[in-house]
């Protein structure tokens, strides 16, 4: 079974929580750890291994954490379209890293010149946490929020 690293920022956070949801549904696939790399994460554990078929970050501004293994094995996204000039500025992401996602499709599109694997794979929706409320709804008082 092919062994993934997933490099988060912190847990019960964005990258966190997307990254135990990777680790769920595709535990019957790959062997997969969650290494946090911020506020006391145990990424210490991680550099120590080199075992990992795939390490993957959410940022660019994670690769350093993975230059101890072959660029073969490092995958990096862009889930930013705010930091993407700074992120990418003078960033050579085919000598950095395997292959690139992008969680937009507007940064897949700024993205697929510069790299020659860059794929767009979209954040997904928890179908059991998030699903039609049996509740019957006043039509005249909806509220919409989105982050």
């Amino acid at each position: 079974m092919k062994k993934i690293a997933l490099l988060a920022d912190v847990p019960n956070w964005a990258w966190g929580i997307k990254s135990q949801y990777i680790q769920k549904y595709l535990r019957n696939e790959f062997e997969i750890d969650i290494y946090y790399l911020e506020r006391s994460g145990n990424y210490r554990d991680m550099r120590a291994r080199t075992d990992y078929d795939l390490y993957v970050t959410y940022t660019p501004r994670y690769i350093e954490h993975i230059n101890h293994v072959p660029r073969e094995r490092r995958v990096t996204g862009i889930t930013s379209h705010p930091g993407f000039e700074r992120m990418c500025q003078g960033v050579d992401f085919n000598k950095k890293v395997v292959a690139v996602h992008a969680n937009s499709i507007l940064l897949y599109n700024m993205m697929k010149n510069t790299h020659k694997r860059v794929f767009y794979v979209p954040n997904g929706v928890d179908c059991d946490l998030f699903k039609p409320s049996e509740k019957t709804i006043n039509r005249n008082n909806v509220i919409i929020g989105f982050v």
